[in-house]
């Protein structure tokens, strides 16, 4: 780790790089897999019936599907109000969505509930690949500003932790209602709880006494 360093705003090295491109054409076979999945709330809007896909797929992902799309284009229109440029915010997502789709691959194939990838990201790659100076700095500062907010930590472990928890469903055979109430149940609970520790915590020793990391350095960087 220390022979190949890097950090996770703009610097990047060789090593790091080459395994940035080959997450990237994993991405892309992960992504283009699911592509009708991604799009069924599409066919079944506008009333599509693609070959290559069943219509009980369609008819089984449609909703989760629409989610998905008026999310998306939901993060995109906030990108553009936030006057990130427009290619940027293309770009942008589309890496994004690249390695949350690889990520739940990962996890489905293998068991592993997340991973961080610091060293390599959207932000990562239009930033080296097509420059800062070609992107403006304005659209590179609000969009650092958004990845701290949306797709940090959150992004890397929710998607694929959700993989591994339709898993766990499927195996123990919990109807998916109950299944899904008692995992967003757990979630609140585990959020709620942390807070009010943190507040106690903050309260008792203050930030300063606390990971330098979280209070001090990650707060510092942003408002900078």
């Amino acid at each position: 780790a220390t022979s190949f360093q890097t950090d996770i705003s703009t610097k990047i090295n060789f090593y790091t790089a080459q395994s940035f491109g080959g997450l990237i054409v994993f991405s892309c076979f992960a992504l283009w897999n699911v592509r009708h999945y991604l799009l069924a709330g599409l066919y079944k809007g506008l009333k599509i019936k693609p070959k290559s896909v069943k219509i009980e797929i369609v008819d089984e992902t449609y909703l989760a599907s629409s989610i998905f799309i008026i999310a998306g284009l939901g993060v995109f229109s906030f990108m553009i109000w936030m006057n990130i440029t427009f290619w940027w915010a293309c770009i942008y997502c589309f890496i994004t969505l690249l390695f949350t789709v690889a990520a739940m691959r990962v996890a489905s194939e293998c068991g592993i509930i997340g991973f961080q990838n610091l060293s390599g990201g959207a932000a990562h790659f239009v930033g080296n690949v097509i420059g800062i100076k070609n992107i403006g700095v304005t659209s590179y500062v609000n969009i650092l500003v958004l990845q701290m907010v949306f797709f940090f930590d959150t992004k890397v472990f929710i998607a694929s932790n959700a993989m591994v928890a339709q898993k766990v469903e499927d195996e123990a055979q919990i109807s998916r209602g109950k299944f899904w109430l008692l995992l967003f149940s757990a979630v609140v609970l585990a959020v709620v709880s942390s807070f009010v520790y943190m507040a106690m915590l903050l309260y008792n020793k203050g930030a300063k006494g606390m990971e330098e990391w979280y209070y001090i350095s990650i707060p510092k960087e942003l408002y900078n």
